[in-house]
């Protein structure tokens, strides 16, 4: 099947999402969309439905967002007040299913009811070109609640994956003192290979008061009550990580830190450029797909 004589639905999502629809309609496939009560230009592209099941109807492929549920039973769609059940539209869509960080419980329903379903967040081109956009947010959000340059500051990265890497990057490129802290052995020593100071996750208790600035990349309490105990009162803690996160923000809370969550940085941050990548990679993903059949 040629793609570009499909119809593509998507439901739910952040502002990318509509940019996604605009793409895919300016590439010449019928796209329907549900989920996005915010006004949309008059030269948008796609069809705006009336309810999910609208948009599904007759279509070649959903599109769901990633993560594709916040809460283990509706589609993440927060621009939209109306709770869209997740399990009820995969089983209204007669179609493959496109969706990012899919919960396991979705995953066994598709597969009991023989519906396919692909998790685009598993893309390792998408995820590393996510941590660019990503990266560049947590700097925006650095500069936003500090009244002071960042430059000669000491920064902490918990975890050398995709993001930590490009964000130690991008923080040296602009004199900061960077420091990495890791489990594995072999992350430390690429990061001491870059120039970057290290320290094991093993001794984060005794040196993360060092830091005026703590970026958390693992998804994963990392930093226990004891580790966040030892955190400056005048550090910035900037979550990175989706659920659970590095640490209990409320229990940062109560101790006075200034803890700031920034999630899902690609869609706020540069919307339109992550719309690009996850156009990219759901058609390179539908082409590969439909050649196997």
């Amino acid at each position: 099947m040629n793609i570009y004589d499909m119809k593509i639905a998507v439901v739910g999502g952040d502002i990318r999402y509509i940019h996604l629809a605009q793409l895919l309609s300016e590439k010449g496939l019928e796209c329907a969309v549900y989920g996005f009560d915010t006004e949309l230009s008059d030269s948008f592209g796609a069809v705006r439905c009336g309810s999910a099941d609208d948009a599904v109807l007759n279509a070649d492929c959903l599109i769901l967002p990633m993560p594709c549920t916040r809460d283990g039973q509706h589609v993440s769609a927060p621009l939209c007040e109306e709770k869209i059940d997740l399990l009820c539209l995969a089983e209204k869509a007669q179609c493959p299913i496109f969706a990012g960080m899919i919960p396991s419980q979705v995953k066994a329903y598709c597969d009991k009811h023989k519906k396919k379903i692909f998790d685009y967040s598993q893309n390792e081109s998408l995820a590393l070109l996510n941590a660019i956009p990503t990266a560049e947010g947590a700097l925006q959000a650095a500069m936003s609640n500090t009244d002071e340059m960042l430059h000669g500051k000491k920064a902490l990265i918990t975890g050398y994956g995709r993001i930590g890497k490009v964000l130690a990057q991008k923080l040296y490129g602009i004199g900061v003192n960077v420091t990495v802290c890791a489990r594995k052995k072999q992350s430390l020593s690429l990061a001491y290979a870059m120039n970057y100071d290290t320290v094991s996750m093993d001794h984060l208790e005794d040196s993360i008061g060092k830091y005026d600035i703590i970026f958390n990349t693992v998804p994963e309490r990392i930093m226990t009550p004891n580790v966040l105990e030892n955190v400056r009162k005048d550090a910035l803690l900037i979550e990175l990580a989706s659920f659970p996160g590095g640490y209990d923000a409320s229990y940062a809370s109560k101790l006075g830190l200034k803890a700031i969550s920034a999630l899902a940085l690609p869609g706020k941050y540069a919307p339109v450029s992550a719309a690009r990548m996850l156009e990219e990679c759901i058609t390179d993903m539908l082409r590969e797909y439909y050649d196997e059949q």
